[in-house]
């Protein structure tokens, strides 16, 4: 896993959703991680996300990032990905979702990057 800056911290979490890894999924985030499995849907705390994306992982996804755009400041960063996620159904067809992320990270005092607010609906009101 490589969390040296926000965009390798956000392509670790891909390749850990994509191998089912929430080991490593989880070590991307920071304890207190907001998640927004779909909009108007707000989760708080590490083992509610945990729970959300081992949820998730139960349908097989494969992610995709199609292209990204960080900006940093300071200890924050605002992490935007066009994105891709094909879903395996139960009775073997694939369901394609896309969306535009909106994620914030911050970095720890060893230099790290981790995932505070996981938002992969940014582009959509959170809130109606």
């Amino acid at each position: 896993m490589n969390t040296s800056n926000p965009s390798s911290t956000v392509a670790s979490l891909v390749q850990a959703l994509n191998d089912a890894d929430l080991q490593s999924a989880k070590a991307l985030y920071t304890d207190d991680a907001k998640f927004i499995p779909a909009p108007g849907t707000e989760i708080s705390g590490i083992e509610n996300v945990m729970a959300a994306l081992t949820e998730m992982c139960q349908m097989r996804p494969q992610l995709k990032t199609l292209s990204t755009h960080v900006i940093e400041c300071g200890d924050m960063a605002l992490y935007h990905a066009n994105w891709q996620m094909q879903i395996h159904n139960e009775d073997g067809s694939i369901t394609t979702e896309q969306g535009l992320s909106a994620d914030v990270l911050q970095k720890q005092p060893d230099g790290s990057w981790r995932i505070r607010i996981d938002n992969p609906w940014g582009a959509e009101l959170t809130h109606t």
